[in-house]
């Protein structure tokens, strides 16, 4: 009383066939294990240190120009000499008054090599 087209049949696979299944597990394994091992490498050889560079500090050889501008002229003469720069009048008045300076140049807060001139307008 067995109905045929009730059972069902399971073949099994061919020889060739069930090797190609492992084949492509195996390719696929051997992949990623390549790929894997790479990528160690690469974070190893790239990226396993770092360096630290230390805060950038101003050249030993430069100054920065000191605001001039008001100054009568002995102060900015102590100024200009305790930097370490040389100060060049542009002008002097021949009023017997406070001399004071008007200008200069650079300006301040420019980045100079010691011994520089900086050029002063007196008024």
């Amino acid at each position: 009383m067995s109905d045929e087209s009730d059972v069902a049949t399971v073949e099994n696979p061919t020889p060739d066939q069930s090797r190609s299944g492992v084949s492509r597990w195996l390719l696929a394994a051997a992949a990623v294990t390549v790929l894997g091992v790479g990528l160690l490498l690469g974070i190893v050889w790239f990226g396993g240190t770092t360096t630290t560079l230390p805060p950038s500090s101003p050249r030993p050889n430069t100054l920065i120009v000191p605001s001039l501008i008001g100054d009568p002229l002995p102060v900015a003469s102590d100024k200009v000499g305790l930097e370490g720069l040389v100060m060049s009048p542009t002008n002097t008045p021949s009023g017997s008054g406070a001399i004071v300076v008007v200008g200069q140049s650079p300006p301040a807060g420019t980045r100079v090599a010691k011994g520089s001139t900086i050029k002063i307008t007196l008024s």
